[in-house]
């Protein structure tokens, strides 16, 4: 009888033992036990050459998921925006190397770290409990966990902890909304959309998603300007959060570069004027606004003279950081690019050929090849002018 009790005791230890809690908000991350590392460098949440990062994301995701595709994609971009603050991105699978690598492979511009999970232990050390991939889990730089949840809050999420602005409390209850909003798209309740969205915008003022459903409602009234007024008015609230700011500048411009008339010509010079006076010592935040706009937007409304001033400061910041040629070198494309426009042909050539000296080995074939081509257009446009002449 003794026998059989100390074996339901050992069971019990055996099984109570194995049985893992999921992560919660405010504990220690534990340490990725990551058996291979497919894409990116490894990543090692204790060590001590991580000093200096702010943050970590580490979501777990599957191939066989029917998102995992544009899920890729956003965490490239969300590193292209948030890596060179201290942000590091870290992908996690379950699943088989072959499987993996043959998923990426349709995905050449995965930018950030992928690793393969050692017998799930780093997946049971997290998700234990918690639903299906993919999930994002923020790990702050005192490597306590900020937050978890879906991709769809993570941007937001990020964005406020960054800044210091991040509330748990008020997160809930927009989560909260967020279905409401969500049942209220599946029965096609416009009316009960825009309520809960301004529930949300009283909690945070600068809230993408519900601001997306007040912008389009607008819109699709045919008011674009109020819709304008609206997003700078969340341009004022954000101050001090430039992440916030420079996605709602973004925004403006997303309305504004439809607008292919004297007003959106005239909303587009207030828009790169506060832009520039906002980001004015920020080199990569100036630059990409002059690539959007010399790319995406119609010649006949660029301030082309505001859009220059705007290339040449960012030029000028860039020239004064020796230790990151990258962005010199993108900054100096997107200026010769700025003078091709304005008929400036001998400085866009030589402008260009600066960018390209300024490549190197970790510069990628495509970009490089992109470059030579402009280098090429640009040395044509000035034999013709010079022919015309």
């Amino acid at each position: 009888m003794k026998f059989i009790k100390f074996l339901i005791v050992l069971v019990c230890v055996l099984v109570c033992g194995n049985v893992s809690i999921a992560l919660e908000v405010g504990e220690k991350a534990p340490p990725l036990n990551i058996s291979k590392w497919v894409t990116g460098t490894p990543v090692t949440l204790y060590s001590k050459s991580d000093v200096d990062k702010k943050m970590y994301v580490v979501f777990f995701w599957a191939t066989w998921s029917n998102i995992s595709p544009n899920l890729i994609n956003y965490v490239s971009r969300e590193n292209l925006i948030f890596g060179k603050d201290g942000v590091v991105f870290v992908g996690v699978s379950k699943e088989s190397p072959k499987r993996v690598k043959n998923f990426l492979k349709k995905h050449q511009e995965v930018n950030f770290s992928i690793g393969l999970d050692n017998q799930t232990e780093t997946y049971a050390a997290y998700m234990q409990g918690t639903k299906g991939v993919p999930m994002f889990f923020i790990i702050g730089q005192d490597k306590k966990l900020i937050w978890k949840g879906s991709p769809l809050e993570a941007n937001r999420v990020l964005v406020r902890a960054l800044c210091g602005t991040f509330d748990s409390e008020i997160q809930e209850k927009i989560v909260k909304y967020r279905e409401r909003i969500h049942k209220a798209s599946q029965m096609l309740d416009n009316k009960e959309k825009v309520y809960y969205a301004r529930k949300i915008l009283k909690l945070d003022p600068t809230d993408r998603i519900a601001m997306d459903i007040i912008i389009d409602n607008y819109i699709i009234e045919g008011k674009e300007e109020k819709a304008i007024d609206f997003i700078r008015s969340s341009q004022k609230k954000a101050f001090g959060n430039k992440y916030s700011q420079r996605e709602l500048f973004f925004l403006e411009l997303s309305i504004v570069r439809a607008m292919n008339n004297p007003q959106g010509k005239e909303k587009l010079t207030e828009l790169v004027q506060n832009f520039t006076n906002v980001f004015n010592n920020d080199s990569r935040s100036l630059n990409s606004l002059v690539t959007v706009v010399s790319r995406d937007v119609p010649l006949s409304i660029i301030p082309l003279a505001d859009i220059l001033n705007t290339s040449k400061r960012a030029a000028k910041l860039a020239e004064a950081n020796q230790h990151d040629k990258e962005n010199l070198s993108l900054c100096l494309q997107s200026l010769a690019r700025i003078y091709y426009y304005i008929g400036q042909l001998n400085k866009a050539v030589s402008t260009q050929q600066k960018a390209i000296k300024l490549m190197d080995n970790n510069t990628k074939q495509v970009d490089k090849d992109i470059a030579l081509l402009m280098e090429v257009y640009y040395k044509e446009a000035l034999k013709l002018n010079q022919k015309i002449s």
